[in-house]
């Protein structure tokens, strides 16, 4: 089924719009993340979160990682085509 979609969405989309959902997955998981880390330590009061440049630093390795993915991604696209 994943095959299925994947053929289809890749047929109708430029390649730029996939750089740009592989990118905004990557943020988003990693902010998702960050956010899991917050409630749980408000709510259990597990002191897991750390300090503030802390969370910085975790958004910016996100960042960093979500760019290295679409970059690895567009470099594989050039390759195959």
């Amino acid at each position: 089924m994943a095959n299925i979609v994947y053929a289809k969405f890749h047929q109708n989309a430029p390649t730029s719009a996939l750089l740009f959902l592989t990118f905004t997955i990557g943020v988003t998981l990693g902010a998702g993340y960050e956010l899991l880390e917050y409630s749980e330590d408000v709510l259990t009061g597990s002191s897991r979160l750390g300090d503030g440049p802390d969370t910085g630093n975790d958004l910016l390795m996100d960042f960093i990682g979500a760019a290295l993915a679409t970059l690895s991604v567009r470099s594989w696209y050039k390759r195959k085509n």
